[in-house]
């Protein structure tokens, strides 16, 4: 089955969502034998959303861990969704995406963090840091203090407890995502997948295509992974250049034709000093809003700004 949908998605020319709706089914089937959509009445489906609302657990709703967002976003993260997290570089993408991981995490919640720019030891670093509340430079150098050793032993020790699972494979196409996310599912559960970052996913172009065209293939095919894992898809994105402003727009976002389109939610992060202003610009099931996060920059640690550390 997989070797079938790869040779699937070999084709160039195979088209949008019906060809990603295709391949993601192809590789994922196995895993959702038993919970696969199906059409249903509407006496089912309105049953099933009330069981929803009464025991909201069901639901899966996957908490980014600060307060301001998972207010705007109804408890945090749909499943079924795609969720773009968008950022000029070094304006805190990644530190807001592991933060997030983490949050989730220490809540029970299952996740993938696939790496597309870092090696796995980087992301773990960075982590470590963030949790042991230490600058991130005491734990690359040798000559660390037994005191810093001992927070980081610590945060480590954690960590290792954590249901997080770290793919930094390099060149991953969607359907590879899409494969890894599946098999993932099947051998221990999974609730979440955060891509880091979206513009690094490996694309086919077909002949003619544009840029724009060919990323809309891929956040086709990444709402569908969602859709058919039944989780949230978090996907970092690049702003272009004109994004470099305090207040971003959807236009911003890089190729951005497909991406405003196929998004769920779309939110900002641009970094000042020692916080990172948050901007919700997109939020198909609730409201934009805006608010601002402590940034700790050296521990890669961000905190809602009511937080009491």
């Amino acid at each position: 089955m997989l070797e079938a949908a790869h040779a699937e998605a070999a084709d160039p020319n195979t088209e949008t969502m019906d060809h990603a709706r295709n391949v993601v089914a192809a590789m994922s089937a196995f895993a959702l034998a038993d919970t696969k959509s199906r059409p249903v009445s509407m006496s089912e489906a309105v049953a099933s959303w009330a069981k929803g609302l009464d025991n909201p657990e069901l639901l899966r709703v996957v908490p980014s861990g600060f307060y301001d967002f998972d207010d705007a976003l109804g408890g945090g993260f749909r499943p079924g969704t795609l969720n773009l997290l968008a950022g000029r570089p070094g304006h805190g993408k990644t530190t807001m995406a592991l933060n997030i991981i983490a949050n989730a995490a220490e809540r029970g919640f299952k996740s993938l963090f696939f790496s597309l720019e870092m090696p796995r030891q980087e992301v773990v670093t960075k982590m470590i840091a963030s949790r042991a509340r230490v600058d991130i430079s005491n734990i690359t150098i040798k000559r660390a203090k037994d005191d810093v050793l001992a927070k980081v032993a610590a945060a480590a020790g954690a960590f290792r407890e954590l249901p997080i699972t770290i793919d930094d494979a390099a060149s991953l196409g969607v359907v590879d995502i899409a494969a890894r996310a599946a098999q993932t599912q099947t051998a221990g559960g999974l609730d979440v997948v955060i891509v880091d970052y979206l513009q690094l996913i490996t694309m086919e172009r077909a002949k003619g295509d544009t840029k724009d065209e060919a990323v809309g293939r891929v956040t086709k095919a990444l709402k569908a992974i969602a859709k058919d894992l039944r989780i949230p898809v978090v996907a970092l994105s690049q702003l272009n250049r004109e994004g470099d402003t305090d207040d971003p727009q959807l236009s911003h976002l890089r190729d951005s034709g497909n991406l405003e389109q196929d998004a769920d939610t779309v939110t900002f992060i641009r970094r000042k000093d020692k916080q990172a202003d948050i901007m919700v610009k997109k939020n198909r099931m609730g409201r934009t809003a805006a608010f601002s996060l402590r940034f700790v920059a050296q521990h890669h640690r961000m905190d809602s700004v009511s937080y009491e550390a």
